[in-house]
């Protein structure tokens, strides 16, 4: 099962940037400090699971083995946990390389899709 994952992920157009990128992190850890809703400061941790720089700035994608209905792929919901996990992830990863964040997605593994979050409202 996990190979048939990682083929479906190689034979995904989007495979051949982070083959050509300069560096590719994965699995990257970290920890830090995060403004909570309430106005006080919450420690974020999580492990951002895939990261690589383009000539524009850094992508960050976020893998998952939940199951995802194509027709959900577009308007992936703004309120959902996923959405507001992966721009928290990105907002430290900007903080930490200086550099901007050119795309925000997430990679469901089963069917095969890779939602793009870069421009989807946080509430």
């Amino acid at each position: 099962a996990a190979k048939a994952h990682v083929d479906r992920f190689l034979r995904h157009p989007f495979s051949s940037e982070i083959a050509n990128a300069p560096r590719v992190y994965t699995e990257y850890p970290f920890a830090g400090a995060s403004p909570a809703d309430d106005g006080t400061t919450d420690v974020l941790r999580g492990t951002i699971d895939l990261a690589f720089p383009s000539a524009g700035g850094w992508h960050l994608i976020d893998h998952k083995t939940d199951p995802i209905d194509d027709a959900r792929m577009d308007d992936f919901p703004a309120d959902h946990p996923y959405t507001d996990q992966v721009h928290r992830y990105a907002d430290f990863w900007a903080e930490l390389t200086g550099a901007p964040i050119v795309f925000i997605g997430l990679w469901f593994t089963g069917p095969p899709v890779l939602v793009d979050l870069t421009h989807a409202q946080r509430d």
